[in-house]
């Protein structure tokens, strides 16, 4: 039987979020080993700054790109398609080079007044460059997705994950003396623009339409509406990314940053494993309704599946994952980690309803649900890391990483509320019901490894290799308890040998 088109573009999606993730993890220990706690902080608030203004230089406009795009398509109008281009790729690069001439131009105030870090001035410097070129990249990138060939992405992927890695360290070694945390952007830089050629010219050989000279006359006003309400959700989901590590930087010491960011990054590879939204979000833009609620359930299931047994093995088995990946110098990133787990799940569901949402034509509602976390992210934020700061920077991360999950916990609740109004259809009740069991499965496989952890007092390494028999006791209940079928598994099993085969090649 012919393999659905969905799952194979969702398998390959899967494959890419490894790479960018396992990617990402493994130069984010080649920085904490280099670094050390203290400028490993300050390249984290520098980095935070930056993701802050790569949004302003989106906008919105990848996901417009993808969604009008993907409709033009969708009725054989490549004039339209590539109209649509053009606008989006004209606002762009014009809203690029402002971006990166304003954190230029600002680096020094940034740094030594707002933060009153002096060291952060180069790197801010540094960053402008990267902003200058970066964006266009995910411009490009999303028509992989629009193609629907999501194996060149994932090939794209490994170009820039082995660019990004190499690049790094030759430029800590290079820039050792000087600032390598400047260094490493300028290394971002260039293994951005390596990204950006691949992409342009997957592009120009599977949509050379594009490039053509000929366009009508498009929707704008339309086309700007949906665009600002996405501009206000990425911009609030970048905040609520970043707004608790710029407020740790105004309070604590570096090395504090570097402490907390571990924990998020942690949490955050996780949480980008099951990120599925960016292949769903051609298949949300179709006009089947029933279809697109049909997979939004499939999905989530899907992802809270994968997602609870792995947060529940990180309580157990987080320190060790710590003290193996980042050092013995990062241990106390253990203890807002436990916090933050629970958005290994929460995110991943989050970025999947706003998808259903924007591909229905709808992004005014998740835009109204970040407005209303992103201000009560801020607000907690300063709360918990004011309250908590007079006893100790230990505790003003925690703090953070409290108010942090809070505002999470908020944003799902009113995305889970909208879907109902507008759909007329209960969605926490299914979701609860998909949950239940797989919950109940995690928390029985958690038993038995927390007792032969007692009994036989293992630490370090040894608790790692309880992980195979975890995942053995996992499926087996989950079978008993009807939260898997046995054909799932071995529909799950082919899926992830094709990604191991693919990953070979």
């Amino acid at each position: 039987m012919k393999k659905d088109p969905l799952i194979i573009n969702i398998e390959q999606r899967m494959l890419n979020n490894l790479l960018n993730r396992f990617g990402a993890l493994f130069l984010t220990i080649i920085l904490t080993r280099f670094l050390q706690p203290e400028l490993f902080g300050i390249y984290s608030l520098t980095l935070s700054i930056i993701l802050v203004l790569t949004t302003f230089t989106d906008l919105g406009i990848n996901g417009a790109l993808t969604k009008y795009i993907s409709n033009a398509l969708s009725k054989n109008n490549k004039l339209l398609a590539r109209s649509y281009f053009k606008y989006l790729l004209k606002i762009k690069s014009f809203i690029s080079i402002i971006t990166a001439i304003t954190l230029g131009s600002l680096a020094y105030p940034i740094s030594h007044f707002i933060f009153q870090k002096p060291e952060l001035f180069l790197p801010l410097l540094a960053g402008s460059v990267f902003l200058l070129f970066a964006p266009i990249a995910g411009l490009f990138e999303s028509f992989f997705f629009i193609t629907k060939k999501v194996k060149f992405a994932v090939r794209a992927e490994i170009i820039r994950q082995t660019f990004r890695i190499i690049l790094s360290i030759t430029s800590i070694l290079v820039f050792t003396q000087i600032n390598p945390v400047a260094g490493i952007f300028l290394a971002f830089t260039l293994s951005s623009l390596f990204f950006t050629s691949y992409a342009l010219k997957y592009t120009y050989q599977k949509c050379n339409y594009l490039f053509k000279k000929r366009t009508i006359k498009i929707e704008r006003k339309r086309l700007l509406k949906f665009v600002s309400y996405l501009s206000i959700s990425s911009i609030g989901i970048i905040f609520l990314g970043s707004i608790d590590t710029l407020m740790l930087g105004l309070f604590v010491g570096n090395e504090y940053i570097g402490f907390y960011k571990v924990a998020i990054n942690l949490t955050i590879s996780f949480a980008a494993i099951l990120n599925l939204a960016a292949v769903l979000l051609p298949n949300f833009s179709e006009d089947n309704m029933k279809k697109a609620q049909k997979l939004l359930k499939k999905v989530t299931r899907y992802i809270s599946l994968i997602a609870i047994p792995c947060i529940l093995g990180l309580v157990i088995l987080g320190k060790e994952t710590i003290r193996i990946i980042y050092g013995p110098e990062y241990l106390i990133a253990f203890y807002p980690l436990l916090i933050l787990l629970p958005l290994a799940l929460i995110n991943p569901l989050i970025k999947v309803i706003i998808t259903f949402f924007n591909g229905q034509e709808k992004a005014n509602l998740p835009a109204k649900a970040v407005i209303i976390t992103t201000l009560s992210n801020i607000l907690l934020n300063y709360l918990f890391i004011k309250t908590l700061i007079p006893y100790g920077d230990a505790l003003a991360i925690l703090g953070a990483a409290i108010a942090t999950l809070l505002s999470q916990v908020i944003f799902i609740i009113i995305l889970i509320f909208q879907i109902k109004k507008e759909t007329k259809k209960k969605l926490l009740r299914p979701i609860i019901n998909q949950i239940s069991p797989q919950l109940i499965s995690a928390i029985i496989m958690l038993i038995p490894l927390v007792m032969i952890l007692k009994v036989f007092n293992l630490s370090g390494f040894y608790k790692i290799i309880l992980i195979p028999l975890g995942v053995v006791i996992y499926i087996i209940s989950l079978i008993l308890f009807k939260g898997i079928k046995v054909k799932e598994i071995k529909e799950l099993s082919k899926s992830l040998l094709r990604i191991k085969t693919r990953k070979k090649q």
